[in-house]
């Protein structure tokens, strides 16, 4: 039994899925871990100090989200070969 998921209803269940209560406290921990400074001082920043600080971001966003389509897609090809 195979059921198709539109792209919509998937992309929406992450987008709730990160704004939990759960996740969401751990985002300014996560993007003071990638650039390197405490919230307080990406508050206190200018904007364009802010611009420089984006390509890191998105380059951790990409990097994460490649492990979990790996894992998902090894996952996928692991039950197809034992069921």
């Amino acid at each position: 039994m195979t059921q198709e998921i539109p792209f919509t209803i998937a992309f929406l269940a992450g987008v709730f899925s990160f704004l939990s209560p759960c996740v969401l406290p751990i985002v300014p921990g996560f993007i003071s871990y990638i650039v390197g400074k405490s919230f307080s001082d990406i508050q206190n920043s200018s904007k364009k100090e802010n611009l420089k600080l984006l390509p890191l971001i998105i380059l951790f966003i990409i990097g994460f989200s490649i492990v979990f389509i790996i894992m998902g897609a090894s996952i996928d090809f692991l039950s197809d070969f034992f069921l």
